[in-house]
């Protein structure tokens, strides 16, 4: 019992005052302090795993996941997009994404720079901060609203379009993305 009360008193500490240069190992206090965090140049990919993503799907619908970031006056989003398993299909994934802070953006798929990341379809988007928020005090305003449409359903329809991110009460979440990014979160 002793025992276990020291260790987690002794985890409570570390953790509460984070390691001194003394603690570390041999020679990691002489490493200059810029080189343990690079900043990535503008042309790297906003994402590198699915855990760097926000989801904001549920069990219903497949996987919809979204990060931002902001680097260098230019806002980047990424949107994961799972597929239902097995479906086969030749048709894309339809992808509407709203951007607003002072002034509102509605891009597509077709804006986007697409790419597999494990079992999502990833789309990146690179928009000038300047079409978004014309200060910086603007970015607390900033919202956001994805839209996805599987295809895949019969006579040519879709297979589910879901919306996400948008005031439920406005919308129905089956239905297309409000062009009032008021609607947006």
């Amino acid at each position: 019992m002793k025992k276990t009360i020291l260790i987690s008193f002794a985890l409570a500490l570390v953790l509460a005052y984070g390691c001194s240069e003394s603690s570390q190992a041999p020679g990691a206090a002489k490493a200059p302090a810029t080189t343990a965090v690079e900043a990535k140049p503008d042309n790297s990919p906003v994402v590198t795993s699915e855990d760097d993503m926000i989801v904001v799907s549920t069990a219903v619908s497949p996987k919809v996941a979204y990060a931002v970031s902001l680097r260098k006056n230019v806002l980047n989003v990424a949107v994961g997009v799972g597929t239902f398993e097995g479906a086969i299909t030749s048709q894309p994934i339809s992808l509407r994404l709203g951007l607003a802070a002072d002034k509102a953006v509605i891009l597509t798929e077709k804006d986007a720079v697409s790419r597999k990341l494990g079992t999502l379809d990833l789309y990146e988007f690179k928009v000038p901060a300047g079409k978004i928020a014309s200060a910086g005090d603007a970015w607390e305003k900033f919202r956001i609203s994805i839209s996805v449409d599987w295809p895949g359903g019969p006579f040519g329809q879709s297979r589910q379009r879901e919306t996400f991110l948008q005031n439920e009460a406005m919308k129905a979440t089956h239905s297309e993305l409000s062009l009032s990014s008021a609607d947006w979160q």
